[in-house]
This record gives C-alpha cells, structure tokens and sequence, in this order.
C-alpha cells in the first residue's frame, strides 16, 4: 500500500500537489462571499443533488463525522462505500468497490428529482 501511494503520489505535477496542500489547509466553505464563516448555512444553501460516497473504513475522514456533514446537505445521498480499502476505496481498485461505485453513480444518475 505504501509503494502504491508513493508511485501515485510522484506521478503528480508538483504544482498539483502545493495546491491540493494549500485547499487542506485553507479550505473552509464558510469562507464563500455572504456566508461570513459558517459552514453550515453554506452547505445548507447547496442546491444541486449531491452524491456523497465516503469510505466507511476511512480513518482520516472518518464516518460518524460525515453522516452529520451529510445531513446539512439539502438533497444529498449518503452512499457509504462498504469497504478495507479505507480512503484508496474512492478509486475502485476492487472488484467489489468497483461495483458498488457504478452501481450508486448509475442509480443516481437515473433519478429524475
């Protein structure tokens, strides 16, 4: 797994990398223009359906945090990804990942509301 995130990892631009650094570190949706710092009102005002697919293994991002996250999204489906993967289950690098990502997309994506 290891060997797998340092191939990945420096296969990046290094440009790429000092970005997604810099979103970790100073990301905060609270922080768009009218919401004056809170979170939730801009999450809240999200007006597009979202597909939300956390990994319930994911230590980093871990689940009981993304369920209430999840909540505050108006018209969001929660489909947690059923995996050992941890946060790599995103890539569908298993069969089963693979099939439960296209399944949830291809269901999502059939709705009509």
């Amino acid at each position: 797994m290891i060997g797998f995130m340092q191939e990945l990892v420096l296969s990046w631009d290094a440009n790429n990398l000092l970005a997604l650094a810099q979103t970790w570190q100073n990301n905060n949706v609270g922080n768009t223009p009218g919401f004056n710092g809170d979170a939730e009102s801009a999450v809240a005002s999200i007006k597009a359906r979202v597909l939300y697919m956390p990994a319930e293994t994911d230590m980093y991002f871990h689940i009981d945090a993304l369920r209430p996250e999840a909540a505050m999204i108006p018209n969001v489906t929660l489909a947690i990804i059923p995996t050992l993967a941890r946060r790599l289950a995103g890539l569908g690098l298993t069969p089963d990942d693979a099939n439960f990502i296209n399944t949830e997309v291809a269901a999502f994506l059939q709705r009509e509301d």
